[in-house]
């Protein structure tokens, strides 16, 4: 969990995931979780510097890849996605229901 912290109240957070590979000699890579930043704190870029962290992060452990699970309803933060570079690719994800 990265936080993000004014006036010693947490305005922002990111659940990160670093996954190794302990099989077989692949670079880690990083899986984004969860991005949450509070409504009166966006548009300062509060979430562009948690991702310039997280990148940096990546850079540093020689990742590969960073994986950003996010609600494709979400059209703000998909365009902010996309903003910052991200794309939107295939992969699989099973949903499942209570």
């Amino acid at each position: 969990m990265i936080t993000v912290k004014h006036n010693a109240s947490i305005v922002g957070f990111v659940k990160v995931t670093i996954h190794h590979d302990i099989f077989e000699e692949n670079h880690p890579f990083i899986t984004i979780w969860s991005v949450r930043v509070k409504e009166e704190y966006r548009r300062q870029k509060v979430g562009t510097r948690l991702f310039e962290y997280i990148e940096n992060i990546a850079k540093d452990m020689n990742c590969e890849i960073i994986c950003l699970i996010a609600n494709k309803d979400n059209i703000g933060a998909n365009k902010f996605y996309k903003e910052l570079c991200y794309e939107c690719e295939n992969g699989y994800v099973k949903f499942l229901k209570n």
